[in-house]
């Protein structure tokens, strides 16, 4: 009977850390809120949304990446990674370790 509870207390264990994080996945869109495409990601990634400027033009990318390109320091759950900027082009890109929560990421870097 141990061995029986024990095997069970194994399984639910096991499937319980086989489960992924989903993350909203759109790319070059005006709007996060507006993403409804997701995806699972793999092990030792994060959600991630990124602004990107091209002049007066403001897209989003969002997705999953590897938690080392969302913070030199990691990503633990409810965490949220740094801004960024490269060739003045990106002006935000963060992280975030729970269920479809990149939509809201980068709010300071959205126009109202």
């Amino acid at each position: 009977m141990n061995t029986g509870c024990l095997i069970f207390v194994g399984v639910l264990f096991t499937v319980q850390l086989s489960e992924c994080l989903e993350c909203f996945n759109c790319q070059s869109i005006v709007d996060p809120r507006a993403c409804s495409n997701t995806t699972q990601c793999l092990n030792g990634q994060s959600c991630y949304l990124q602004t990107v400027h091209n002049g007066n033009d403001e897209r989003f990318n969002m997705g999953c990446q590897s938690n080392q390109l969302c913070s030199s320091s990691g990503v633990d759950t409810g965490i949220i990674g740094r801004a960024i900027q490269r060739r003045q082009q990106f002006a935000c890109h963060e992280c975030c370790s729970t269920n479809r929560c990149n939509h809201q990421l980068c709010a300071h870097g959205k126009r109202e």
